[in-house]
């Protein structure tokens, strides 16, 4: 069945013209509205598969639109678009349950692309908003989507694993846009939010079978900090808790969470395409096979942190002991590797 898209817009020659690109080749079906009233009353005739609203309309704004739709329908596409974009307006969009914010003049391919990747994902949301477990012989809701993570899903990936035991590297797990407007935003979903989009596929799986196990691979910096990005440290960070929470959350149902944090490894990451990249972690940096030898041993013994680096632990104690004294030793680290280019991981 071809979905059908409402187009809410007060400029209704740009609506138009929205509607006629989406519509070539029976795309999707489109119905356009100059007022959120009469896209309410049409809704409760014919509830739509997605919404496209402009953010600046006179009697109600895209961020208002898109907060009452979501209130009630959770998993509704909501598409918002607007011709001057700025950071508070995104955030409050994407707050009141916007599925994507968009610019203006919009590009025609990648709105049919998120739309589809949208209608396509819905039923997923659908079925992750509650997992039922069985605990001791009753039977219990967790809601996995919505009261947890769903904030954290802003950016689409695609997971291949469907196995219980499942290693989430998100230096490998890319996301199929960069959005462009939010500061970070990459760094921040390769390193976060491919935590969340490999649980939503598979922890559902681990579930219903009685357990597995999940490691989550995050760095040193996640634990200390990566001194000249400030997008890397939070994000590898904000990936450590979560797989805290991972682990107080689900233990009790079997799955077991292990988070692998590393500094220097010898990959084309660290040595670079030509394998002679400088950068102050090729001091004790150490093989992939090391590594994952220490992840084999940690997940015998069911150790969350595994540290390929020893040294890892003795820094992070020492930064609980005395934080100032560790952050003077990090602006040091920092004044030397400004200093010297060759510490500097570039090519």
């Amino acid at each position: 069945m071809i979905p059908k898209v409402y187009i809410l817009d007060d400029d209704q020659t740009y609506a138009k013209l929205l509607a006629a690109n989406l519509g070539r080749a029976g795309r999707f079906r489109n119905e356009i509205f100059e007022r959120y009233e009469d896209l309410a009353n049409r809704r409760s005739e014919e509830p739509p598969d997605a919404v496209i609203t402009d953010l600046v309309m006179p009697d109600l704004s895209g961020i208002e639109v898109a907060r009452r739709l979501r209130q009630t329908d959770p998993h509704l596409p909501i598409f918002v678009l607007t011709a001057h974009a700025d950071l508070d307006s995104a955030i409050e969009a994407l707050k009141a349950g916007a599925t994507e914010y968009l610019t203006k003049p919009v590009n025609m391919d990648e709105l049919s692309t998120l739309l589809n990747r949208a209608l396509e994902e819905r039923p997923l949301r659908e079925e992750a908003a509650s997992i039922q477990v069985d605990r001791n012989g009753q039977k219990i809701d967790i809601p996995i989507l919505e009261e947890h993570v769903a904030p954290l899903l802003k950016s689409e990936y695609f997971i291949e694993p469907r196995i219980p035991f499942v290693i989430m590297d998100h230096d490998k797990v890319s996301p199929a846009k960069e959005a462009g407007l939010l500061p970070g935003d990459r760094v921040i979903g390769i390193n976060l939010k491919g935590v969340w989009a490999c649980m939503k596929y598979e922890l559902r799986q681990m579930l219903a079978q009685g357990g597995g196990y999940l490691l989550q691979t995050a760095s040193a910096a996640g634990l200390l900090m990566q001194v000249d990005s400030a997008t890397y440290t939070v994000s590898k960070h904000a990936a450590v808790a979560f797989a805290e929470w991972l682990s107080v959350n689900y233990h009790e149902l079997g799955i077991r969470v292990s988070c692998l944090c590393p500094q220097g490894v010898r990959t084309p990451m660290l040595l670079g395409p030509s394998g002679d990249r400088k950068s102050f972690l090729l001091e004790g940096a150490v093989s992939a096979e090391a590594v994952a030898e220490c992840c084999v041993k940690a997940i015998e013994s069911e150790t969350f942190l595994v540290l390929p680096h020893p040294e890892v632990a003795d820094y992070e104690r020492r930064k609980t002991t005395d934080r100032d004294r560790w952050l003077g030793g990090m602006r040091r680290m920092k004044a030397k590797i400004d200093a010297d280019p060759s510490l500097q991981g570039r090519d």
